[in-house]
């Protein structure tokens, strides 16, 4: 299913498409790369933040019609310890 940027109700495409781009973001950089890709969005840029915050990683994919920005959020017990 193509994700419909026109949707003003809740559409199946588009959070599929965004869960994907939401789990994506806890993958190594290549394997979020190559899904992106694969759902049309091969504008790719990995965002490491990790330098200034623990463990902080993001993505932001694009393609033609839409633009998608993913975070990493908790994702072990010492992330907690971050987020306080």
């Amino acid at each position: 299913m193509p994700f419909n940027p026109n949707a003003i109700n809740f559409d199946a495409a588009n959070a599929l498409l965004l869960a994907e781009a939401s789990e994506a973001a806890y993958k190594p950089e290549a394997e979020a790369r190559d899904l992106m890709m694969r759902r049309g969005l091969p504008n790719f840029q990995w965002i490491d933040l990790s330098g200034i915050f623990d463990s902080l990683q993001a993505f932001a994919a694009s393609g033609d019609e839409i633009a998608v920005l993913a975070f990493r959020g908790t994702a072990e017990v010492q992330d907690w310890m971050t987020d306080l």
